[in-house]
């Protein structure tokens, strides 16, 4: 262990909107935009593998912002969908069932335009770059003696908190917010206090170490003051 981890002294940690999980979907549509608009020549063959791939991005996005995948949840779905499937490939009805999806999306090379990329990285850009923002005007600090929630831009409030016999947990819920951000929760609970419950906290496996060499530190302190 380093004395730079040791010399710990504050942190921060922001809790995210869940929408963050739709970044993949904007470096998608980015590359994709760049990709077709400037490179035409090279990359307008793989324009429907585009196409799939941001729609494959948006529905999973959708999903993740709307049902939280936990573990066992998210296999038990996972293994129902392989079965089905592979009962109806079994059973000959797989690709009756593909036919009648092209006969109503119509010609499978259809791909989108150039202009759809750009407007939703416009839009996703916008979004998440305001979330972003609004991120660092709405946290807690945590210091070895007292913690500090801090909210507003022009208006600022501060809410202490002391550290003295702060108890803390970590959650991870959702499988995709910590395959895609690292994300998880991190529960503050303050000596005679509500419990703060931070989801989407973006590194939680990092701040989680942190926040333990932090308070371990101030731990220590206060048994050597006991002794004497």
């Amino acid at each position: 262990m380093t004395d730079k981890k040791l010399n710990i002294k504050s942190m921060n940690i922001r809790s995210y909107p869940k929408i963050i999980v739709l970044w993949p979907l904007l470096v998608e549509s980015i590359s994709s935009w760049i990709l077709l608009s400037f490179f035409k020549d090279v990359f307008y063959p793989l324009s429907t593998a585009f196409c799939i791939g941001w729609f494959f991005l948006f529905f999973i996005g959708l999903f993740a912002m709307a049902y939280d995948m936990q573990a066992g949840k998210t296999t038990i779905i996972v293994l129902s969908i392989s079965i089905v499937i592979l009962m109806a490939i079994m059973l000959g009805v797989f690709s009756f069932f593909l036919d009648f999806i092209a006969a109503i999306v119509g010609d499978p090379n259809t791909v989108l335009p150039t202009y759809f990329y750009f407007v939703t990285s416009v839009m996703l850009t916008f979004i998440l770059g305001f979330v972003w923002v609004g991120a660092h005007f709405d946290y807690y600090k945590i210091e070895r003696n007292e913690m500090w929630h801090k909210t507003g831009i022009i208006f600022k409030k501060s809410e202490r908190f002391p550290t003295s016999a702060l108890r803390y947990e970590k959650e991870i819920t959702d499988i995709w917010e910590k395959l895609i951000c690292g994300a998880g929760s991190i529960i503050l609970i303050p000596k005679s206090s509500r419990s703060i419950h931070l989801d989407t906290v973006v590194g939680v496996k990092s701040k989680f170490r942190k926040l333990d060499l932090l308070l371990s530190h101030l731990q220590v302190e206060t048994d050597q003051m006991d002794r004497r």
